[in-house]
């Protein structure tokens, strides 16, 4: 159960305070599609921890953002007493990485099909001489 909230967190999910303190999991900013296993990842988290795990969640408004999550189980004779969960909105580097992704692979694509053009090119050249195809 959640017992505390952040400006941070309210800025991130859109969410207020009151809207979250005292909801049980599954919470609104939990992606329908990935419940299961963000709930798997939360009973782990609570039995031993989890240090720089990336999520994706959502907004009030359903935008999706992914943020780094690092969270410490507060244990007391051998029940847990509550879960300390840090987030760092990682978003805007993931998108820059998913550019750079895409670019190289847009730079990978024209380097083939300049290289698939000069090889239309010999196959002619080679045709014109009366000699065999290359393929």
């Amino acid at each position: 159960m959640i017992q505390q909230a952040n400006k941070a967190f309210e800025r991130i999910t859109g969410l207020c305070a009151q809207e979250i303190i005292g909801r049980k999991a599954p919470y609104p900013w939990w992606v329908d599609e990935k419940q299961a296993e963000t709930h798997r990842r939360l009973n782990e988290s609570m039995c031993k921890g989890a240090e720089r795990v990336e999520e994706v969640f959502q907004d009030k408004d359903g935008k999706l953002f992914w943020v780094e999550v690092t969270s410490t189980p507060s244990i007391r004779q051998g029940n847990l007493e509550y879960l300390l969960s840090r987030w760092v909105d990682v978003t805007t580097r993931n998108a820059q990485e998913e550019m750079r992704i895409i670019r190289h692979a847009e730079e990978t694509l024209l380097s083939i099909q300049k290289q698939e053009k000069k090889l239309a090119e010999l196959q002619d050249k080679l045709k014109s001489l009366g000699g065999d195809s290359l393929l």
